[in-house]
This record gives structure tokens, C-alpha cells and sequence, in this order.
């Protein structure tokens, strides 16, 4: 299964065979049908599927995640408002890259997993740490897992 920032964020590894399910079950359904169900993490989701072909019938299904009620008109969080510093101030993208280079992954390995460049990663990771105030992946590391263990709200995952 591959994604985008912004579904990495939205789903995990045990979301799979689920969404794999309703995607068979919505290619052999009429067209346009939307789905809603709730992910591992108990965040709901409209799903939509659409099915590429190759000529000789349907060999891939793009899903559109659309989470719940949050957001604005059309699914796309409002950004109007976002503050300039802090863990709220942090895109989806940036939460992304943080989730995976505090996970221990290189700038390489997060860009092939959110098919960025390596460079894309880097250009995050910079903006991350100017953001919440660190200097290293290493001190962005601690204060995520502090604020984990804190029980503060997850730094990551919303």
C-alpha cells in the first residue's frame, strides 16, 4: 500500500487489510459509492475508491481518505489559522517527517516512504526544528517522547 503525508499520518500498518477489504467491496459496487469507517486509531474516514485499468480490467484502486468532521468544506484541514510556533503550528507533512525520523529513519528512507526527496525531507526536518525549538533529530526525538510519556496530546498522531 503506498500513500501520500498526509494518509501516512491518517492511517497505520493494522488499517491495511481493512482498507484493502472495502476497496474490493467498492470496485464491484456502483460508481461514485463512498464508504465510512474508523481506523485503527478510532479517527473516521470517508473513503472513496477509484480503480485504474490496464486495458484488461482493474489492476490498482486509488482510495481517497477524507477524515471525519474535522476539518473544512472538502476535507482539507483549514490552515488560516495555523500558528507560526509550537506542535500546532506543524503541517501534515512536517508531522510526517517527524513521526518517521523520530522512529530512526534517515532523511532518505522518510522521502522514499512519502515519496519526497531527500532534500524535501531535509527542507521539513529544518522547519520542524525552528518550529518546536530543537537543534538535532536527537533533541526532537526526546521532547517527542517526553511529551508522550507526559501525556500530553501526541505530537504526532491527532
Amino acid at each position: 500500500m503506498l500513500t501520500n503525508a498526509t494518509a501516512a499520518r491518517l492511517i497505520d500498518w493494522k488499517d491495511e487489510p481493512l482498507l484493502r477489504q472495502r476497496a474490493t467491496q467498492m470496485l464491484h459496487a456502483a460508481d461514485g459509492e463512498t464508504s465510512t469507517v474508523v481506523l485503527s486509531s478510532g479517527r473516521e474516514v470517508t473513503v472513496s475508491c477509484e480503480p485504474v485499468d490496464d486495458g484488461d480490467g482493474s489492476v490498482v484502486a486509488v482510495l481517497r481518505l477524507t477524515p471525519g468532521t474535522s476539518g473544512a468544506q472538502g476535507g482539507a484541514p483549514d490552515q488560516s489559522h495555523r500558528p507560526t510556533f509550537g506542535w500546532s503550528s506543524l503541517t501534515d507533512t512536517e508531522r510526517a517527517v517527524m513521526e518517521l525520523v523520530t522512529d530512526g529513519l534517515t532523511n532518505q528512507e522518510a522521502a522514499e516512504r512519502l515519496f519526497l526527496s531527500r532534500h524535501t525531507v531535509g527542507f521539513h526536518l529544518r522547519s520542524i526544528f525552528r518550529k518546536v525549538g530543537v537543534n538535532s533529530r536527537v533533541d526532537l526525538t526526546r521532547m517527542v517522547t517526553a511529551r508522550a510519556s507526559s501525556g500530553l496530546e501526541p505530537a504526532v498522531a491527532t
